[in-house]
């Protein structure tokens, strides 16, 4: 079954197996368990890459290239389109459940989250151009996305609530002051906040994260 496939891009473990996602076709491949893939969905409306993969109340869902769209699996032997492109994005880098829903990164640097039926809803985004989030992660409620090209942390909000802010680096910052941009947008995608804002950065006043800080307990400075 790998015969059409260059590569397996995604991995997951769903339901006690193992499921993998192709480039060149984008199919879900079900691994036998002890020498062979089985193919359990072909490619959907031409999308050729399955880049991440992710489960939601028992369910597989998938981001694909070259339409950034997201399928779900349906439990047999099809993918099922559940969401469609939004803007002019091409990849869905990374999904991931949180909070009962899946949240995403797209290949223009939108955070999103599936409205649950049939669409993306944009909730923030990399204020630069060329910058998306390759890969996203969830720890202590929560998400942490790593940005590309400069390898930058983001972290994001809980609740419905969006916070995506710009990493600082600890190592020259402590009793320094600096700048850090963020993006403030509601559960309705509204941007209520905007802008680049002083911190002050002090040995008890932050919360390091694998060198970076962590807008929650960030100073501003006055």
């Amino acid at each position: 079954y790998l015969a059409s496939s260059f590569a397996i891009t995604s991995l997951i473990s769903f339901n006690g197996k193992l499921y993998g996602g192709t480039y060149n076709d984008g199919r879900l491949l079900e691994w036998n368990g002890t020498d062979a893939w089985v193919e359990v969905a072909p490619t959907l409306n031409g999308q050729t890459w399955i880049y991440s993969m992710a489960e939601l109340n028992g369910k597989l869902y998938a981001g694909t290239y070259p339409n950034a769209k997201l399928f779900q699996w349906n439990g047999t032997d099809a993918w099922i389109e559940v969401a469609t492109r939004l803007n002019s994005s091409s990849y869905i880098y990374s999904i991931l459940a949180y909070n009962g829903s899946i949240y995403a990164s797209n290949s223009n640097g939108d955070f999103l989250r599936w409205n649950g039926t049939d669409a993306w809803v944009k909730l923030s985004f990399v204020e630069a151009e060329d910058r998306a989030f390759l890969a996203m992660t969830i720890l202590d409620g929560k998400i942490y996305g790593g940005e590309s090209p400069t390898g930058k942390l983001y972290v994001g909000g809980s609740e419905g609530v969006t916070v995506l802010l710009d990493s600082i680096q600890i190592d020259d910052a402590i009793g320094e002051r600096t700048t850090c941009s963020f993006v403030v947008i509601d559960e309705e995608g509204t941007e209520t906040f905007s802008q680049s804002q002083p911190v002050e950065v002090t040995d008890d006043g932050v919360t390091l994260f694998a060198g970076f800080i962590e807008k929650s307990t960030a100073k501003k400075a006055s």
